[in-house]
């Protein structure tokens, strides 16, 4: 194991340092503790051979640690390189093994200072090491070339720990500076540059940029510049005219230590320093820069042609650059979820949008690719609508895509747009910001959008959440669609609704086109344009079996199907009208964007409804026991109220002998079925009842024409009285059953059709009560609301539902050909009846 060049009991001292305790750098800067020993490993109390009791003078103290032949710390200054030289106490490593350290080297330095990609190790040409006593730029304006100052690794750095990046002092010692500065430590440290080649041109020190600026401006005073300050006389007689270094921070063309760039006479002897003198050699004025010859001014300034014209962004923007955030590269605008420019951003794709003729001017100053005049963005609407028509007005940069990506952008009709109610109320960064992109689709606003792990992709692909900013209960927008969707019965626009269909509102409108004369555009043009047809004719863009292209149904349906194309000239939509009178019939039943109801009927259709309710019968026999045939000449019925119970029905043998439907006037009905019985026959009695809330008992009294008399009793009443020509077959039967509450059940079908007509009159089919109210069976069991009519059939008789469901129909021979019915003909087997045929 390599050791630290520390005594034993100094590196035990600080391997015991509590977990969490503040570590300034590893090693013996900081994190001491009551029973430290580490000073011992710097300082000697009565021995020491240099100022405050050190081992040695620094830089040489610092070297035993930090120098070539060192074997402690793993950040060798003098040669500017990281080794492995302690992987105990400075585990995991804090670099990449054999690369540059950041901050270049104190005598060697590993670069690639030429940009061809190779780098070596070459002996630096200027660096921070005390042999230029004068600080240039320190002091006030006016104030001459600079001051001049001893320096040493401790006039940046505090030995004893700061808690700052790279445990720089709050103030370096002979700056002069009156306020601290604090650069934020990194959580994870790693003293290498990023490119394993060696490039420091690219180096990025992200977010700590700027205070890395305001650091060095402690010492270089007027060094420190506003955009605008290249344009701007500052007054001082040397340092008139400055680079901003606002945008572009002293870290993003200087390394700390030292360079090895080299100057050849043209950007060397020819240039002086700030007092006029001249450098010994070329490379004396190498300036702490990383690229050979100030080439560090031509990646920002030099195009590809050779001239200057600002275009290069791409070597500056890859980088937070003060307030601006970092444009190109990992986590920037255009790694965003959407965003201009597939593909790798050029230098030629920044000049499609940006004016750079005032660049760092504190402005942002577009460019109308239609004329190539300049657009002053001031954050109004108005001055950024027309940058953004000038691409998406159909014919892109004058007939071309304007990016390097090839890609035409999505059209955005102008004279549409002026006439869109979004464009009335709002513009373009009304709803989109940040031009270049956005963590929602379609460059969508709130551009930093992170996703909440609720939703799959929330909030990337959830548009609707966008919609409902305005279109929700809080939004200025007149109706709460938000509010809407949330009913349980809805049109699916979000990733996680169940059933299998997405869709979202751009489906069936476009924001760019929707006015108030029509809010729809065209899903089959993927919403490129307004919706010219009926509203009916729009739903079936999606709705006739071959929906527009991502849009997909799921297997199963509540009712029959999501293809409607048979309801086109149907009775239905023939006679139904929707809201105001429109001939709209869809919305006749239907709710565009989504009901308490199924299918999103805007009133109650139940395809489980079968009960409970308070509908309640008992069925019982009577039997003629007699020798003879019998006539029942009168039926008296007598009953409790039962808490409002009334009978609505009587039925023999299943035809009714009274009907009122219902009559809870009184408690005793006198009916005169004149039901004749032979010898041996017997009768199925129903007796219904409508409003039983509670128990309910009574009697029955048959009166025959041969004088004969005879009681049934039910309920919990006195047991039955025996005796020709009828009894009962089991004594004290309860009043039971769950039927239909067809009134609430099937609102939405009366609506339009008489619900006492259909289910109790006489009409072309008797047996409606028997299987809406009786067996509980709903209307789409054998109806299909968008059926047409076939074979000269009213009833638009489709079994389609039942039979898809698992009920026990089939069809049987003899039904003429595919159809289940034929006029006034039932053909099928149900519930295990045969109907060959049943004529109704």
């Amino acid at each position: 194991m390599k050791a630290r060049l520390l005594i034993a009991i100094s590196l035990l001292a600080l391997l015991s340092v509590p977990v969490g305790m503040v570590m300034a750098d590893n090693g013996p800067h900081g994190g001491y503790t009551a029973t430290t020993d580490a000073c011992a490993g710097c300082h000697r109390t009565h021995t020491a051979s240099a100022p405050n009791l050190l081992l040695n003078t620094v830089p040489g103290l610092c070297y035993t640690c930090h120098g070539s032949a060192a074997t402690g710390a793993d950040t060798n200054v003098v040669d500017g390189i990281y080794l492995e030289r302690d992987f105990v106490t400075e585990f995991p490593a804090e670099g990449m093994v054999n690369r540059g350290l950041k901050g270049g080297g104190f005598s060697n330095a590993l670069m690639d200072t030429d940009s061809d990609a190779v780098f070596v190790s070459t002996a630096v040409t200027s660096s921070h090491d005390g042999s230029t006593p004068t600080i240039w730029g320190n002091g006030a304006i006016g104030s001459g070339p600079g001051t001049g100052a001893a320096l040493s690794c401790v006039s940046c750095h505090d030995p004893h720990g700061s808690g700052a990046y790279r445990s720089l002092r709050p103030v370096p010692t002979g700056s002069g500076a009156a306020e601290t500065v604090s650069v934020t430590d990194e959580a994870a440290k790693n003293y290498t540059i990023a490119s394993s080649a060696g490039n420091y041109a690219d180096e990025n020190y992200n977010t700590i940029s700027t205070q890395m600026t305001d650091w060095c401006s402690q010492c270089h005073t007027r060094y420190k510049a506003a955009s605008g300050s290249g344009h701007t006389d500052s007054g001082d007689a040397i340092f008139a005219y400055r680079h901003a270094t606002d945008n572009v921070s002293c870290v993003r063309c200087h390394v700390a230590h030292g360079t090895s760039a080299t100057m050849t006479p043209l950007a060397g002897t020819r240039v002086q320093f700030p007092d006029g003198a001249t450098a010994a050699s070329d490379n004396g004025r190498s300036s702490l820069l990383r690229l050979d010859n100030r080439l560090i001014c031509y990646a920002c300034h030099v195009n590809s042609s050779g001239t200057v014209d600002n275009s290069l962004c791409v070597a500056c923007h890859n980088q937070p650059l003060s307030a601006r955030r970092q444009i190109i590269g990992a986590g920037a605008d255009f790694e965003l979820t959407s965003h201009h420019v597939n593909g790798i951003v050029q230098n030629d794709d920044c000049i499609v949008c940006h004016n750079n003729n005032s660049h760092q001017s504190g402005t942002v100053n577009l460019l109308n690719v239609d004329n190539g005049s300049a657009i002053i963005y001031d954050n109004t609407p108005a001055s950024l609508e027309p940058f953004c028509l000038a691409c998406h007005d159909g014919n892109g940069a004058g007939g071309f895509s304007p990016f390097s990506d090839a890609i035409m952008p999505p059209v955005v009709d102008q004279t549409a747009w002026n006439a869109a109610s979004h464009q009335n109320i709002t513009s373009c960064s009304g709803c989109h910001t940040n031009g270049h992109g956005s963590n929602k689709v379609s460059i969508l606003d709130p551009w930093d959008a992170a996703a909440s792990g609720a939703v799959p992709g929330d909030p990337m692909l959830e548009e609707e959440g966008f919609c409902y900013r305005c279109h929700g209960a809080s939004g200025p927008a007149a109706v709460d669609i938000q509010a809407q969707f949330a009913q349980p019965s809805h049109h699916n626009i979000s990733v996680v609704d169940p059933d299998g269909e997405y869709m979202e509102c751009t489906t069936c409108h476009n924001p760019h086109l929707a006015n108030g004369a029509n809010k729809l555009a065209n899903p089959d043009t993927g919403a490129a344009t307004l919706w010219a047809g009926s509203q009916e004719d729009f739903c079936q863009t999606c709705h006739d079996g071959v929906p527009p292209g991502g849009i997909t149904f799921p297997g199963t349906t509540n009712c029959t199907g999501y293809d409607k194309s048979t309801f086109v000239g149907s009775t239905h939509d023939n006679i139904a009208s929707g809201p105001a009178g429109t001939t709209d019939s869809c919305r006749a039943c239907h709710d565009q964007h989504g009901s308490p109801n199924l299918s999103t009927l805007l009133t109650n259709y139940d395809l489980a409804a079968r009960g409970p309710s308070n509908d309640k019968s008992i069925t019982f026999q009577m039997r003629n026991d007699a020798a003879g045939a019998v006539t029942i000449d009168t039926m008296r019925v007598a009953w409790d109220a039962g808490g409002g119970a009334g009978i609505k029905d009587v039925k023999i043998d299943n035809n009714s002998v009274w009907k009122a439907g219902p009559d809870p006037s009184g408690t005793l009905l006198n009916i005169n079925p004149n039901e004749t019985m032979n010898s041996g026959d017997v009768r199925v009695v129903e007796l219904k009842f409508d409003g039983v809330t509670s128990s309910a008992n009574g009697w029955v009294q048959f009166n025959t024409t041969g004088g004969e008399t005879c009681y049934i009793t039910f309920g919990t009443g006195v047991a039955p009285v025996p005796g020709n020509p009828c009894q009962i077959v089991a004594a004290g039967t309860p009043i039971v059953g769950l039927y239909t509450d067809y009134t609430t059940d099937y609102a939405l079908c009366w609506t339009c059709h008489d619900a006492n007509n259909v289910l109790f009159a006489d009409n072309v089919f008797g047996e409606h009560e028997k299987h809406v109210i009786k067996e509980g069976a709903s209307c789409i069991m054998c109806h299909d609301a968008h059926a047409p009519h076939q074979g000269g059939e009213d009833g638009l008789i489709n079994f389609e539902f039942a039979i898809n469901n698992g009920y026990d129909i089939s069809y049987i021979a003899g039904n003429m050909g595919t159809t289940a019915y034929q006029p006034g003909s039932c053909y099928i087997n149900c519930h295990g009846k045969l109907h060959d045929p049943k004529t109704y």
